[in-house]
């Protein structure tokens, strides 16, 4: 049992005032503490066994083992492995030499072993090592004397200020101070005693007789002792980091100086407040001498809790610490992300609404979006602490959450939002820019590209433009830039490029023309004195007209000014002179006063010529201020009204005006009115008229006006206009006596003059014959067929040299009328009767009294009255169907006062007519006399003679009646190009003509006997055609067709 006690391994730390002692009996590993760096190691080498024997022997002893000491340097916070010797154990043979012990580079070796055998050597002592060395006793030999049989003792251990005793004899060497005894040597027969610790050898064993097997004793364990003064930890103060309650951990910075907080690892021990428990320890790294850091663990409920370290230790080293020494930790509980709300949809381009984060558990760390396929997410700068967020321009779907974080918890992500955003409708496509001209003074902007349906924005001045399709015309634009932008209900396009509207050129005249010729699109400014080219070379077109003040501006004879909106006159002057134009396509307001110039040719004391006024106001006095004032006249439906000269001319209607009182009674001379006024111009409304009686209405414009069209808008009125020539000049006396025969007549077959001379050989005062064109300035006679007001519009103005046939005036209009067929008959002698008639084939006209084509005679002629006949009518204007049919006869009469000779010849003939063949049939003389051969004179009585003679077209006696074909009997249709006519059953066809508007014969079938006729593919391109049909007994009737 002593032997089992004497081997056992220890380890022991002994503190002995401020130093510290540890004792290692086995091997091992010593941790250096934080800031030590020297100690003091002690070592023991172990004893070795003694000899032993298995037969009659004596064995030797095992000798002690060694010591040694020494103070060595140490590095903190390292480890050093230590070896301690371990005693062998005894056995029947030799002894075992006992291993050395070692601490770092301090060791000390142990004994021999004892030799086995009668008489066995004894083994040595431990040698020394480093520093302070001691070495062990020896063993001693056995006996070999039979009689004195014994073993030898064992040496001691080698002590800590002395060397080990040797052994004497059967008995082991004592113990010094700080080693083991020697084992005793066997003195009967037995086993060897065993060493004592540290590093006493073991005895030798006897065997007596050669009975038994005996071993030697056990070495003593070798030994380490160290010392060493530990470092006295300490802190100056003490942090936590804030503590998620999930996972309950903190870490606590301690603070300290570098010589009381060296760099190492330290176990602390701390106590914990919430949830209470004390006792804790954790592992502390110092890094850098001064600061540690560990974790506080456990810390699961939220609130704070007081984290108070109460001792630090290093390796063997420790301190208990007791100021300064508590952190304070904050815990927190989870993570909560919440909700964001507020996606909602938007176009691309626009930014989200506000984003508004609720239900949250932590602050805010950041904002993060997403986009299609919504795998990642983005960080958004600068939002941290947000709890609203409005995101940038979007041109994608995007989702959007926040990320929230509370204390040192996990983040966590709240549910996110989404922003639905809407791709733009692409921009509109500017394409046709229309600029404004003066008959369409705004622009028009032509998009295109645009969603079917939906709405334009206009810029500038944001207007709002709905249409349909996907094209627009935007119309309506003055001059500007513009751009457009479409929404297609939800979203609005980006902003179009730009559309350049520009406005009408201004063309100025100073000396000439600053844009070239002047157009009707640009706008005109008269800056300098201007006179036009006369006789129609110097035709202005334009939009408006401006005349600067100071300047003078004439437009000469035969030239027209055209313009379409107003004219301007800002204090120039602005003279038009005989029969020159002024005309206007707008009922636009002119501003200023012009002098419109017009001459009477011829005028003698007692003329009276027709007036009307072209501007306003204007005064009748001043048309001819010396004209004796009583001399001023107007017609109110049956008789002449003396007028006041000082009254103002009412526009539209009709005064004469006698010749001024210097005027001779015999040689006439020209007369030139002057009328000073704003221009008249647009919408008239002039006499108000009852049924039958005759009105005296007048022109109103400064320029010609078309009777054609004047009477297609006053239907109200007889189709005659009556002109007054004065061709005969008055007879004087009491009274003055006028020829009312000097009335020259026109409607819509044409018009006839009155007289070429009072005689033979004396011109007349005007043998013009009206054209259809009347006059600025000129007033005429109309006779109402109902009531009604007689109204005037721009429509019927006319300009160019159209303005040029005034009664009374010396040039005629040059226009040619539309082609047609016409004649003028004259009826005349010598003595200067004359009267004249027309005939004429128009389009329009039928062989039935139409007021618009027929003009009844006005006989007022006492001597001479010619006219054709028709419908128990006397015509001096008769118009007849069209087409011509050279089978046509057209019955003439006359009135005459006079017995003598007279003259029916040919005026002039337009037409088919200018080259045809024309006779007049005498049926009194039974003559057909060729007019176009010469003229025919014949007798006549006193007397009127309304069936004497026929104008016809051949001398053929063969004629046919006409019209007597019953109209609702005949039918003549056209369906792709195949002309049918079909008669009654019991009338048949003989022959058919058809002709075109100018009466040209392009087909024609004899000989038919039939009441069916069908005509195939006539040689015409499309147009009106007029098919003359002939029955079997000469019945005849026309039809009009479009071919």
């Amino acid at each position: 049992m002593r032997r089992k006690l004497l081997l056992l391994a220890f380890f022991s730390i002994f503190y002995s005032w401020s130093q510290t002692t540890n004792t290692f009996t086995n091997n091992g590993s010593f941790v250096v503490a934080a800031g030590l760096t020297s100690l003091t190691a002690e070592c023991w080498g172990a004893g070795g066994s003694g000899g032993g024997n298995d037969t009659s022997t004596s064995a030797g002893g095992g000798g002690g083992g060694g010591y040694s000491k020494a103070t060595i340097t140490i590095t903190p916070n390292t480890t050093i492995n230590y070896l301690v010797g371990v005693g062998p154990t005894g056995n029947t043979a030799s002894g075992v030499s006992g291993p050395a012990s070692t601490f770092s580079t301090v060791s000390a070796n142990g004994g021999g072993g004892g030799t086995s055998g009668t008489g066995g050597a004894a083994g040595i002592g431990g040698a020394a090592g480093t520093g302070t060395t001691f070495s062990g006793g020896k063993g001693s030999n056995g006996s070999v004397v039979i009689g004195l049989l014994y073993s030898g003792g064992a040496g001691g251990g080698a002590g800590t200020a002395s060397n080990g005793n040797d052994a004497a004899a059967g008995g082991g060497g004592a113990a010094v101070t700080g080693g083991g005894a020697g084992g005793n040597g066997a003195t009967l027969a037995g086993n060897g005693a065993n060493g004592a610790t540290p590093g006493g050898g073991g005895g030798g064993g006897l065997v007596l007789l050669g009975i038994g097997n005996n071993k030697g004793g056990n070495g003593g364990n070798g030994q380490i002792k160290i010392t060493y003064t530990c470092p006295t930890y300490g802190m100056t103060g003490a942090t936590g980091s804030n503590a998620c309650a999930t996972d309950g951990n903190s870490t606590i910075t301690v603070s300290g100086s570098a010589a009381n907080l060296p760099v190492g690892t330290y176990t602390v021990t701390y106590n914990r407040s919430n949830p209470a428990l004390t006792g804790l320890t954790a592992t502390m790294t110092v890094g850098t001498a001064g600061t540690g850091t560990f974790t506080a663990v456990g810390l699961a409920n939220i609130g704070t809790s007081a984290i108070t370290i109460t001792a630090i230790a290093s390796g063997t080293c420790s301190s208990t610490i007791s100021t300064t020494n508590v952190a304070n930790v904050t815990i927190f509980g989870a993570s909560a992300g919440g909700s964001v709300g507020g996606g909602t949809t938007i176009c691309s381009g626009l930014t989200s609404a506000s984003l508004s984060l609720t239900g949250q558990t932590g602050t805010i760390v950041k904002w993060q979006y997403s986009v299609t396929p919504f795998s990642a997410w983005t960080d958004i700068a600068s939002t941290a602490g947000l709890t609203a967020y409005t995101s940038g321009v979007l041109t994608q779907t995007t989702q959007f959450r926040a990320v929230v974080q509370n204390g040192p918890c996990s983040i966590s992500n709240s549910n996110f939002t989404t922003v639905t955003v809407n791709a733009l409708p692409s921009a509109p496509v500017i394409g046709t820019i229309t600029l404004p001209t003066c008959a369409v003074p705004t622009g028009t902007v032509a998009l295109s590209g645009l969603p079917s349906g939906g709405v334009l924005t206009m810029y500038p001045g944001a207007i709002v433009k709905p249409y349909s399709g996907t094209t627009a015309n935007v119309t309506g634009l003055s001059a500007n830039t513009y751009t457009f932008t479409v929404s297609n209900g939800s979203c609005t396009s980006l902003v179009s490029t730009n559309a350049l509207v520009t406005g009408l050129v201004t063309n100025t005249y100073t000396t000439s023309w600053s844009n070239g010729t002047p157009s009707a699109d640009q706008n005109i400014i008269f800056a300098g004195n201007y006179t036009s080219a006369g006789a129609g070379a110097g035709d202005i077109t334009a939009c408006s007209c401006t005349v600067n003040s100071g300047v003078n501006v004439s437009i000469q004879s035969f030239d027209t000014l055209t313009l379409t909106n107003a004219l301007t006159n800002n204090g120039g002057t602005v003279t038009f002179q005989n029969s020159s134009s002024l005309l206007q396509n707008t009922t636009a307001v002119n501003v200023g006063n012009i002098v419109y110039k017009r001459t009477a040719s011829n005028v003698r004391l007692a003329d009276f010529v027709y007036w009307s006024t072209p501007v306003n106001p204007q005064k009748l006095v001043d048309v001819s201020p010396l004209t004796l004032y009583d001399k001023y006249f107007a017609f109110d439906g049956t008789n002449w009204v003396g007028t006041n000269a000082n009254l103002s001319m009412v526009i539209g209607k009709g005064y004469i005006i006698r010749g001024p009182q210097t005027y001779s009674t015999t040689v006439g001379a020209d007369y030139t009115a002057s009328f000073i006024g704003v221009p008249n111009n647009g919408n008239v409304s002039a006499e108000t008229v009852q049924t039958g009686n005759l009105y005296l209405v007048g022109n109103p414009y400064p320029s010609a006006l078309k009777a054609e069209t004047f009477l297609g808008a006053n239907t109200f009125l007889d189709g005659t206009l009556y002109f007054w020539t004065h061709n005969t000049a008055a007879v004087f006396g009491p009274n003055y006596q006028y020829n009312s025969g000097d009335y020259a007549s026109y409607n819509l077959s044409g018009g006839v003059g009155t007289a070429p001379a009072p005689t033979g050989s004396i011109p007349g005062n005007n043998n013009n014959t009206p054209s259809g064109r009347i006059a600025a300035g000129q007033s005429f006679f109309v006779t109402a067929n109902s009531p009604g007001t007689i109204a005037f519009t721009n429509a019927m103005r006319i300009g160019g040299n159209t303005n040029g046939q005034f009664f009374k005036a010396s040039e005629s209009s040059k226009e040619t009328e539309v082609a047609a067929n016409r004649i003028w008959l004259n009826m005349t002698n010598e003595e200067g009767a004359f009267k004249q008639l027309l005939v004429a084939y128009v389009d329009g006209a039928t062989n039935d009294f139409e007021n618009r084509y027929d003009g009844i005679s006005f006989d007022a002629n006492p001597y001479l009255d010619f006219y054709s006949v028709s419908n128990e009518n006397n015509y001096v204007i008769q118009g007849r169907s069209l087409p011509f049919i050279d089978t046509d006869q057209v019955p003439l009469g006359y009135r005459s006062t006079i017995t003598g000779d007279f003259t029916i010849a040919i005026d002039h003939a337009e037409g088919g007519l200018s080259n045809h063949a024309i006779y007049l049939e005498d049926k009194e003389t039974n003559v057909i006399h060729d007019l176009q051969a010469s003229n025919y004179t014949f007798s006549t009585g006193t007397g009127t003679f309304s069936d004497r003679f026929v104008l016809r077209y051949s001398n053929s006696t063969l004629g046919v009646i006409d019209n007597e074909l019953i109209n609702q009997d005949l039918t003549v249709s056209v369906s792709n190009k195949i002309v049918t006519i079909n008669a009654a059953e019991n009338e048949n066809l003989s022959t058919v003509f058809v002709y075109d508007l100018s009466g040209k014969l392009i087909y024609k079938k004899t000989n038919i006997s039939d009441n069916i006729l069908i005509i195939n593919n006539l040689k015409v391109n499309n147009q009106v055609l007029f098919v003359k049909v002939i029955s079997d007994d000469n019945k005849v009737t026309t039809k009009k067709i479009i071919y």
